[in-house]
């Protein structure tokens, strides 16, 4: 009888240890897995909050000329992000840094059939999506966090951060020797519908017993296996012993005696696991970087770390156990002590900024309210917050304000220098004061407030104050909503002074007008014409005339037409490296007359597309002119080689003659041959000169025409 009772004990004894031994294993899986889900959603806040940042500089300012100031800045405060993309619509345009990554400019990651799905699934979203893992075009695998920009409720393009796969496992740190006792698994569900595992450190697959922790609304799993599984043959040394000791027993009574002594040691080696679990999760709360507590629904301390006993300025034994509002000192008036007391009052969560008295350091802290209590996080932030008031300052010199739109109390809550921009003392303006404030065109601000209330669309309105103002002031009023970081909805807008843009613009609309009346009414043929197409844009009156055609069909007709037959073609060769200097060209008209033309051209940006601006001077005349003198000087210079060359022979013989007939010399019976002589010679020059008149009559018949 004593066997079989020791036999039961022992059985007993060996389920219960086995029971224990699973159920402290199961509690440790449950407090990694919570710990590595943790790290990937401080990884994912911080990465959304760098493509936030891109996406909000886009959406204020517009698309930046380059990203090394900024983009340095976010890789420096975020060292796991690689490089930073701005995309427009679904093409990556700027990259930083560009060294290493400048293969990716000009990629469209829409039509990657590997990335589509997405890339889709993104822009759906409206909100910020971690895409991958896959292969990254700069070779490796890597993540990408990508935010959607829309711009009047139009998809217009990303801003994504780009995370490499070794540096993600490297953040969450499961290769460290305190986590070498476990295996891990990361699955995700694509937008296909489809769940694959994207990570997996397991070395036997065949493991059942797991911790599973969702995460990032339940698209993310983190699964934790032990790499030794408590089993019953594992803890089967108890049965043998147990066996061993209880047949031993049944020989001798005093084993039953010794029982509660052993009884006794299981429960203090119980404690003792109990203890040692606690510790391990004390040094998991510890090792977060962040800030960490939970409290009861009566405000006592269950859990803090040292990181968030140090934002109350106290030690993590200080406030253990004890209730929040007795330990901290004027806990109540405090902005963090009223918004936890009003979220244990009310169970909604919420976010807020607190800044610490003792160095004056900024920390983010949220508030998620449960069942048994709320859980605290808190972050440094005092990086963030400078660069915050910085852009206040920035604001300032540069007039644009911020707001909220608070939806219970139906107004919206103004920052400092929008209460300067509409002349109000009050931090807040009424819905109802908007007519007063903006005239006809606050409904239609009004109506895109509703529309964002419900989830709809943006607001980008060009609107005039007209209280406060002797005359009306213009801003520019840009509203999104957004989500703070427990989910609840906000809407943030800004107001900017834009007078003199508008002064600006409207100068530059009379001065437009100016140039195209100059443009018209110059009495010289002129067009535009688009530099890619070669079709004429636009053409003045003259151009019309000149050439015989009318406005209408001149535009949109080939500049080709305007020239002759084969001189376009040495035009297209001349007009790269000839701008602004005169060409002479042949040009045709519309009933195909030639005429000669003197050009000049020069490029010009029309609609922000490049064009040349062509003007053409009539000069067939001029040339004609210049022909006709060039032909008279031709025969001028005949005319002189004649008289140099032709006129002096016969008179030289006629002078030399001449004096062999003088009276003293000259015999008629047998000189008779030089006076036919003369005569020969004077009727050859005869010749000569009537072909010098021919000649001078010709050239004054080619100058008079």
């Amino acid at each position: 009888m004593v066997c079989l009772l020791l036999l039961a004990a022992t059985a007993f004894i060996y389920w219960q240890q086995t029971q224990l031994a699973r159920t402290k294993q199961q509690q440790q899986l449950e407090l990694q897995a919570e710990a590595v889900a943790m790290r990937i959603e401080g990884l994912v806040a911080r990465t959304s909050g760098v493509a936030r940042s891109l996406a909000f500089v886009v959406n204020q300012y517009g698309m930046p000329q380059q990203l090394d100031s900024l983009g340095s800045v976010l890789l420096r405060e975020h060292p796991f992000v690689s490089c930073v993309q701005l995309l427009e619509y679904t093409t990556i345009v700027q990259v930083y840094p560009k060294k290493g990554n400048d293969v990716v400019l000009g990629y469209n990651v829409r039509q990657a059939p590997q990335l589509k799905a997405e890339v889709e699934a993104a822009i759906n979203s409206k909100d910020f999506y971690l895409a991958g893992p896959f292969e990254l075009k700069q070779s490796g695998l890597g993540l990408v966090g990508r935010f959607p920009i829309f711009k009047e409720n139009s998809f217009s393009g990303m801003a994504a951060a780009v995370i490499r796969f070794e540096d993600f496992k490297a953040y969450l740190r499961l290769d460290e020797p305190a986590n070498s006792a476990f295996g891990y698994a990361i699955r995700k569900e694509f937008p296909d519908g489809g769940w694959k595992t994207i990570l997996d450190t397991r070395t036997d697959s065949s493991i059942q017993q797991h911790a599973l922790r969702p995460l990032m609304a339940n698209k993310w799993e983190v699964l934790v296996y032990p790499l030794e599984p408590i089993s019953w043959s594992s803890q089967s040394f108890i049965l043998i012993i147990g066996i061993a000791i209880s047949l031993a027993g049944g020989m001798a009574t005093w084993n039953l005696l010794d029982q509660p002594v052993r009884l006794q040691k299981q429960v203090d080696s119980q404690i003792q696991a109990v203890k040692q679990l606690n510790e391990v999760y004390k040094e998991t709360i510890e090792r977060i970087s962040d800030g960490f507590a939970s409290i009861d629904p009566h405000g006592k301390v269950l859990l803090c770390n040292r990181q968030m006993a140090h934002l109350f300025e106290l030690a993590p034994n200080q406030l253990l156990g004890k209730v929040l509002q007795e330990s901290v000192a004027d806990f109540g008036k405090s902005a963090l002590g009223m918004a936890i007391q009003t979220t244990l009052k009310t169970g909604k969560g919420q976010s807020l900024h607190s800044q610490r008295n003792s160095d004056g350091k900024w920390f983010e802290v949220s508030l998620y309210p449960g069942v048994h209590g709320i859980s605290i996080f808190s972050k440094e932030i005092t990086k963030e917050e400078e660069a915050l008031r910085l852009l206040e300052l920035t604001n300032q010199v540069a007039r644009i304000g911020g707001w909220e739109y608070l939806h219970k109390e139906q107004r919206l809550q103004l920052s400092p220098v929008a209460r300067d921009l509409l002349k109000l003392k009050d931090q807040v303006l009424p819905l109802e004061a908007f007519p007063e404030f903006f005239g006809d065109k606050s409904a239609e601000l009004e109506e895109g407030i509703r529309k964002l209330v419900s989830g709809q669309g943006h607001i980008d309105l060009e609107i005039q104050v007209i209280k406060g103002y002797p005359k009306p002031l213009w801003v520019k009023i840009i509203a999104e909503s957004t989500q703070d970081s427990v989910g609840g909805k906000r809407i943030l807008g800004t107001l900017q002074d834009i007078q003199s843009r508008m002064a600006y613009q409207e100068k530059m609309a009379d001065t437009a007008q100016q140039y195209r009346s100059l443009f018209d009414l110059t009495p010289v043929p002129m067009w535009t014409f688009d530099a890619k197409t070669f079709k004429i844009i636009a053409a003045n009156d003259a151009a019309a005339k000149e050439y015989g055609y009318n406005q209408s069909e001149l535009v949109q007709r080939p500049i080709s037409q305007m020239f002759s037959p084969g001189v376009f073609s040495q035009f297209l060769k001349q007009i790269g490296t000839q701008s602004s200097k005169a060409l002479i060209s042949e040009h045709r008209r519309k009933n195909g007359q030639l005429l000669y033309v003197e050009m000049y051209f020069t490029e010009i940006e029309h609609e922000k597309t490049k064009a040349y601006l062509l003007l053409a001077r009539d000069i067939t005349e001029r040339l004609n002119n210049m022909r006709a003198i060039e032909s008279q000087n031709q025969r001028l210079r005949e005319i002189a080689w004649m008289q140099s060359h032709k006129v002096r022979a016969p008179l030289a013989r006629i002078l030399a003659i001449a004096q062999l007939v003088e009276p003293e010399y000259f015999d008629p019976a047998h000189d008779k041959h030089l006076i036919d002589e003369i005569c020969k010679s004077a009727h050859e020059l005869d010749q000569i000169l009537m072909e010098i008149v021919q000649r001078t009559e010709n050239n004054g018949k080619d100058k008079a025409v």
